[in-house]
């Protein structure tokens, strides 16, 4: 596709070499020289696209809108890819994966939520339990959940995890294959505790409303900051 478009950016500026004394023949304006140029120009470069076969020679996010990716991947049903341009900072996410220490007060464990800078919640949620141990599909797996601030990016509101064989309610992932999602009540009793695959795992219906709020907001327009505020 390169070397097309360099043939004819080589071929319009000889032509415009020749038509240059053509022109000044005639007396006519040399400006006309750089519309001829851009023509030529266009047409090699939609030539050497048109080479182009195989979608995965293409960055899709350069050339297809979210839906179009998903329609290409083969995505159906409630998943949605997040598109990252225009964002304005207006919800603020901020999970504490710190292990409690018994007798001391801190934030571990919980999740902060701000919009527009105010304190909506605080919740209980469960992180990573931080150590090598073996999924139910049979993967290693070391079940951390990292540090760092992050984009969300792709929702999911039906998500079965197939490294550890379990629903993922209200999913929405921020990194690789680590979700802010729902518990399932036969884990709602491990909230407050470092006892999930590595995700954020929240009351059901906490779950729920953080999914509708990133909705109403958008998700380009949230962020998500993982802190572990005791270093533990």
């Amino acid at each position: 596709m390169k070397a097309t478009s360099s043939k004819w950016i080589s071929f319009s500026v000889r032509f415009s070499w020749g038509m240059e004394a053509v022109l000044r023949r005639f007396n006519m304006k040399v400006y006309l020289l750089s519309i001829l140029s851009v023509f030529f120009v266009l047409i090699g470069s939609g030539s050497a696209f048109a080479q182009v076969r195989d979608l995965t020679d293409l960055d899709l996010t350069d050339y297809l809108s979210p839906d179009e990716i998903a329609e290409e991947l083969g995505i159906t049903g409630d998943e949605a890819f997040v598109e990252d341009a225009g964002r304005y900072d207006r919800l603020h996410i901020v999970v504490d994966k710190a292990k409690p220490i018994r007798g001391q007060r801190s934030t571990a464990q919980t999740m902060d939520v701000y919009l527009d800078g105010e304190h909506l919640y605080r919740w209980k949620v469960s992180t990573g339990r931080e150590r090598p141990e073996r999924a139910k599909s049979g993967r290693r797996y070391f079940s951390r959940t990292p540090v760092g601030t992050f984009r969300i990016q792709r929702r999911v509101v039906n998500h079965w995890s197939v490294t550890w064989q379990a629903p993922m309610p209200y999913a929405q992932f921020f990194t690789g294959g680590i979700a802010i999602h729902a518990t399932t009540r036969s884990h709602e009793h491990e909230l407050g505790t470092r006892a999930s695959g590595g995700c954020v795992r929240l009351k059901a219906d906490h779950a729920e409303a953080l999914w509708d709020l990133v909705s109403e907001v958008g998700a380009r327009n949230t962020v998500i900051t993982v802190v572990n505020s005791l270093g533990n």
